[in-house]
């Protein structure tokens, strides 16, 4: 089997020489709960026409009421494509409660470009770590099983032995 097909990885295209500087922007900081746990998201962009690749990210939330680390986040050879939006999601453990909060991220790539940021943000309504309901089978849920099983079983006895009955009239 052979394949004549094949395709690029990468092209770069230049109008000029100017080397075109990779931007990271911080937007906007909301609180979520995802997989029934609390979690700080932090929307980001890469607005220019440029690939960041091998990117390190670190990063905390820090409770500024106690001074005491919440969260924190560690991410190693992330590649953000050209002109993208993305999400940095902290995930929690514990519940968040009202208060003011303060993230920090500071990132770093492969050519040696350094990102800092920091933001204030503050929780109005405390974000709940919900728990899983699991649906347990009460004591009557097993006794109503087995009523309609030994129901069943008595109405599919009767109705066969009414059809052998009807077929023995039939023989005499």
């Amino acid at each position: 089997m052979q394949n004549r097909f094949s395709y690029v990885i990468g092209c770069v295209i230049r109008e000029n020489d100017q080397q075109v500087q990779p931007k990271i922007v911080a937007k906007t900081i909301k609180t979520k709960t995802q997989l029934y746990r609390p979690n700080v998201i932090w929307k980001m962009s890469a607005p220019n026409q440029i690939n960041i690749s091998d990117l390190t990210v670190d990063g905390d939330i820090t409770d500024l009421q106690n001074k005491k680390q919440i969260m924190s986040r560690h991410e190693t050879q992330r590649q953000i494509a050209p002109t993208f939006n993305f999400n940095l999601v902290f995930k929690g453990d514990n519940d968040l409660k009202s208060g003011r909060y303060l993230a920090k991220v500071v990132m770093k790539d492969k050519q040696g470009h350094i990102w800092r940021f920091s933001q204030h943000f503050t929780v109005g309504t405390p974000v709940k770590t919900q728990m899983v309901k699991r649906w347990t089978m009460k004591w009557w849920y097993w006794l109503l099983i087995i009523l309609l099983i030994i129901i069943t079983y008595k109405l599919y006895q009767h109705f066969k032995q009414k059809k052998q009955i009807l077929r023995h009239e039939k023989k005499s």
